[in-house]
């Protein structure tokens, strides 16, 4: 696997390395390779950061359908009792099944493990900014499938296409309707701060800072027709691993639907018009802490269970995924 490296630098110097895409309005636009600096590069590479191609990947399968022997030389690359262990499913997924001949869904150490219509399947995908991926073998059939696709784009999920289930397709996004908040909208505005995640500044459309004025800019610049003073919603400048900015819509009482975004007001690469990149649609639930109708606080959450526009019991600083402190 002499094609198989962590570095995008590397990578870039090889000549062959892919660019990488997004569909924005069904346009194909060019988007920045995510890791770019390779301190974020270091951060990823364990988790979502192995630069590789078809070949490569596909000598790795076939070592996987040989039960961790490469099948040329007979070399044990990963030792059996370690296959066994990585290949069992060690916790459950999806515990029901609505599909006769589909099994439940387990998960191993980095393989979802079901079976369909009699066939064994292990499989496990991943995505960045601009590439997707999909490994899937079947161990009792000597079958693996590799797909490799330099934009976020569906591919299909073999478990639904054995049990022929609907094509895995990237759902319309929803658009959120904005429900009038507790507060006037200024009052949710400032500069909130957590000790690991740092300080951000939200803007309403009538705030006149440099900063609040640059960052309602690039969302003129993308969004022609916003934002508008006549809509409750709350902007922010947020440059991290995922996205630029992030706008958030009221859902009722303090509670917020904060959406992140990566905006492009001049373009990337050649094409210099303004665009956005939405592709994986990350999405945040979040309750502002307001006591007395002053607001003291952000909490944001990744429960499931969490209800817009119901704040869960408890102290919100306590509850929270993450807190962010009034200033």
């Amino acid at each position: 696997m002499t094609s198989t490296i962590y570095s995008g630098k590397e990578a870039g110097l090889t000549g062959n390395f892919s660019h990488a895409f997004t569909l924005h309005e069904s346009n194909i636009r060019r988007i920045p390779f995510p890791f770019e600096d390779e301190n974020i590069s270091e951060f990823i590479v364990g988790p979502g950061g192995i630069i590789s191609n078809t070949g490569d990947i596909l000598k790795w399968v076939s070592m996987l359908l040989n039960g961790g022997i490469d099948p040329i030389t007979g070399t044990t690359v990963i030792p059996p009792s370690v296959f066994t262990e990585v290949t069992t499913a060690h916790s459950l997924m999806l515990g029901t099944s609505d599909k006769i001949g589909v099994s439940i869904v387990g998960y191993g150490l980095g393989w979802m493990r079901a079976s369909a219509y009699g066939h064994e399947v292990l499989q496990h995908g991943g995505s960045l900014p601009g590439f997707i991926s999909q490994v899937t073998f079947l161990p009792l059939d000597g079958v693996g499938i590799v797909a490799f696709v330099n934009q976020i784009s569906p591919v299909p999920n073999f478990v639904e296409h054995l049990a022929d289930f609907k094509t895995s397709v990237r759902p319309s996004q929803q658009v959120l309707t904005a429900m009038l908040p507790d507060l006037p909208i200024e009052a949710y505005a400032g500069t909130y701060t957590d000790p690991g995640y740092g300080s951000l500044t939200i803007c309403t459309s009538s705030l006149t800072s440099d900063y609040c004025k640059s960052t309602l800019s690039n969302f003129i610049t993308v969004f022609p027709d916003s934002p508008s003073s006549a809509e409750p919603v709350l902007y922010a400048t947020w440059p991290k691993i995922w996205s630029s900015h992030f706008r958030a819509v009221p859902r009722g009482k303090n509670s917020f639907i904060f959406s992140f975004l990566a905006l492009y007001p001049e373009g990337f690469g050649r094409d210099t018009t303004p665009f956005y990149d939405e592709a994986f649609r990350l999405e945040v639930q979040a309750e502002f802490d307001v006591e007395d109708g002053v607001v003291k606080g952000l909490a944001v959450f990744e429960d499931v269970d969490y209800v817009p526009g119901e704040p869960p019991a408890g102290n919100l600083r306590e509850v929270a995924t993450v807190y962010f402190m009034k200033e």
